[in-house]
């Protein structure tokens, strides 16, 4: 390989920067260089202001430039079949923190309770192990099953979408055993060891796991 050397002069306000390596052409640049005034090491002039400004696209258009089209619904309270004091760590918007259910299927479940009925019909989730596990999950509205079946191996969260219900609780409950596998093929890290922090293999397959858990209703 090459080693490339390149040299910087200066002389009467101009920068010229060569570039030599053997067996290349070399190349040589020169830049205008200009007096910078400075005072205790800041700039007295705003370069911004000296920038073109380009106006053709023409106004910005009126209205709402987003349109929401959902709406979170809170939770008031929670409660589980198992770890009940770490229910709140299920929705507290930090993905370092998770509630995990204590190994027994009959245990697996968690209920999320509004202040008031709500119309539901989205359910976004951030599962421990989203990469690998797979949960057959089983999730009711006011004991009304609204959607059941495997949550997929992700990159992240997950929405699950079901007709409109009205509603004061959502209960998630896990139906059968996991599996924990790699959606991607055996990826392997960097350094050849799994990734402490990760949370791919804290649960089992009777282990209910959840990182983040939101409530949402379609605005019409």
């Amino acid at each position: 390989m090459n080693r490339v050397l390149i040299r910087s002069t200066t002389k009467a306000g101009k920068i010229v920067l060569k570039a030599t390596a053997d067996g290349l052409k070399s190349a040589e640049i020169t830049l205008n260089s200009l007096p910078f005034k400075s005072e205790n090491g800041l700039s007295s002039i705003i370069f911004g202001k000296t920038l073109p400004v380009n106006l053709s696209r023409g106004a910005t258009p009126l209205g709402d430039s987003v349109i929401q089209t959902r709406q979170s619904i809170d939770v008031a309270a929670v409660t589980s079949g198992s770890n009940q004091d770490k229910t709140a760590q299920s929705f507290d918007d930090n993905e370092l923190s998770e509630w995990l259910s204590d190994g027994k299927t009959e245990n697996a479940w968690i209920k999320y309770d509004f202040k008031q009925p709500e119309k539901i019909d989205q359910i976004c989730l951030k599962l421990v192990g989203w990469r690998t596990n797979s949960y057959p999950l089983v999730v009711s509205v006011d004991d009304k099953v609204v959607w059941t079946g495997n949550t997929p191996r992700t990159l992240g969260y997950v929405t699950f979408s079901f007709p409109e219900t009205l509603g004061k609780s959502v209960k998630i409950q896990l139906k059968g055993e996991g599996t924990n596998r790699d959606a991607s093929g055996n990826i392997i890290e960097i350094t050849g060891i799994p990734d402490p922090n990760s949370s791919a293999n804290k649960g089992g397959k009777t282990i209910l796991g959840i990182v983040e858990a939101e409530f949402f209703q379609t605005i019409k």
